[in-house]
């Protein structure tokens, strides 16, 4: 026996590693059976101490948490809100279109008038205007005419009758009848307001395409009567004084046949009636107090008295 060998060892000692290294082995926990996942309890949470949530389950929870409910209110009060200034766009839109569609304005131009034979009129006008008041009767394709003056105007009791439009007759009281007289200022006036009464039959006649080129202000135009006899009444402002300066002969041309002695102004009034059949019915000028209405028109010819 060594005594000196490393592996001697005396009765009781303790037990000395190894010299050289030796193979360590870990420790193996005791063997046993594989343990199974324990099913889902298909019942839910409430049979089981282990439930899980599905992807519709998580998806509303993480939206509710991300989504206040003092969120979704604002989202919601603007909502409204956008709401209801689109539609209080909308209905001011559609009433600022309605009310350009209805809009007053001024006759169109080129109207086809009503053709006819014969007319009448009720002059009521004063100076600076011929002082006329009476009643006028015209066969419009030869310009024969009759004529009555009123009970107190300038023309009580005078009668004027022409059974060609140029040989003309007067009488008074009912008396004789006599060739017209220049000197009767009376006679004179009503004379004179003949070719402005025969010039006047459409709107075309009042209105030309110059004067329409911003010279004319549509004050009011207003529905008279009721169909089928209704009337438009247009109450207009024309700038005489510019139209005037701009188209001296077409101006000339209305003081002619539209309004007599017609004065220069920068808001003349007018104002002018038409029927449905867009025949001019009235006329008034209030600043040179022209005045006049169409009591009639008629396809039917008219034969005044032929004193001859």
């Amino acid at each position: 026996m060594d005594r000196g060998g490393a592996n001697d060892a005396s009765p009781g000692a303790p037990l000395q590693p190894p010299s050289a290294p030796d193979r360590v082995v870990e420790p193996t926990l005791p063997p046993s059976d594989p343990k199974l996942p324990e099913p889902l309890d298909p019942h839910g949470p409430a049979s089981s101490s282990a439930w899980y949530r599905t992807d519709q389950q998580r998806h509303k929870s993480v939206y509710r948490r991300a989504n206040p409910w003092y969120r979704r209110v604002a989202r919601g009060v603007i909502a409204v809100s956008l709401l209801v200034i689109v539609g209080a766009g909308l209905y001011l839109g559609a009433q600022a279109v309605q009310d350009y569609i209805d809009r007053d304005r001024l006759p169109s131009p080129g109207a086809e008038a009503a053709e006819f034979d014969s007319t009448s009129f009720l002059v009521t006008s004063s100076a600076p205007a011929p002082a006329v008041d009476g009643t006028f009767t015209f066969d419009v394709p030869t310009g024969a005419f009759e004529f009555v003056g009123g009970l107190t105007g300038p023309q009580a009791g005078i009668e004027i009758t022409s059974p060609d439009g140029s040989t003309t007759y007067v009488r008074r009281n009912g008396g004789e009848w006599r060739a017209e007289s220049a000197d009767d200022p009376a006679v004179a006036a009503a004379l004179r307001a003949i070719p402005y009464l025969l010039g006047v039959e459409d709107v075309d006649d009042v209105l030309d395409a110059d004067i329409r080129k911003g010279y004319v202000t549509l004050v009011d135009e207003t529905t008279e009567g009721v169909d089928p006899d209704s009337r438009q009444r247009y109450e207009m402002e024309v700038d005489s004084e510019e139209f005037g300066f701009d188209y001296p002969l077409q101006w000339q041309v209305f003081r002619d046949e539209v309004v007599p002695d017609a004065v220069e102004s920068p808001a003349l009034p007018l104002t002018m009636w038409i029927d449905d059949d867009d025949v001019v019915v009235r006329l008034r000028d209030d600043q040179t107090h022209w005045a006049w209405e169409r009591l009639d028109y008629s396809a039917d010819r008219f034969t005044p008295e032929d004193p001859g």
